[in-house]
């Protein structure tokens, strides 16, 4: 059985993913800072703000992955968790800034970069949820957006970089 790994999963849209995976025969493994609202076959419980700024969690982490995910099943990484801070930009903190962009830029990269050589063993895919908003926003929504921008930019350099496709292909599109 195939496995698919989702982050944010205890949200609208993980548990939606989640529910789609395993009707198609996946097994799901979800990821998110609590497991209220799952719909998963098996979770992990991880901070992803977290994740990108303590070396020693990070570490314990990627154990946990590795150990979690049946490496020669791991097909799909949904990089889909997300935190949206929504402020005035007058108002928006540097705490603020890091946050949304450890949660929505740095963890997809690093949880791509743990879990790459076991998706490139199966052939696997990476799939990153961006947002209308990394392209057409609207105001009090500066970090969110701009968070979205860069993940769009990130999965394209990376399918570059991982696929060898070109950066105008329709591989990578907006989500």
């Amino acid at each position: 059985m195939q496995t698919a790994l989702i982050t944010g999963s205890a949200g609208g849209i993980g548990v939606a993913l989640c529910r789609a995976f395993r009707s198609a025969g996946y097994r799901t493994v979800g990821l998110d800072i609590e497991l209220a609202g799952a719909d998963c076959d098996a979770f992990i419980e991880m901070d992803l703000e977290r994740f990108c700024i303590d070396e020693q969690y990070r570490s314990a982490a990627k154990t946990q992955l590795i150990t979690e995910m049946d490496s020669a099943t791991l097909r799909v990484l949904v990089n889909n968790a997300a935190v949206q801070i929504l402020g005035d930009s007058s108002k928006l903190t540097v705490a603020t800034w890091q946050k949304t962009l450890h949660v929505n830029v740095l963890a997809p990269f690093f949880l791509s970069q743990t879990l790459l050589e076991h998706l490139e063993h199966t052939g696997g895919s990476i799939v990153n949820i961006a947002s209308i908003h990394a392209s057409l926003t609207k105001p009090g929504f500066v970090a969110y957006a701009t968070s979205k921008a860069a993940l769009v930019g990130l999965t394209r350099t990376m399918a570059v970089a991982l696929g060898g496709v070109s950066g105008s292909t329709p591989f990578v599109q907006r989500l």
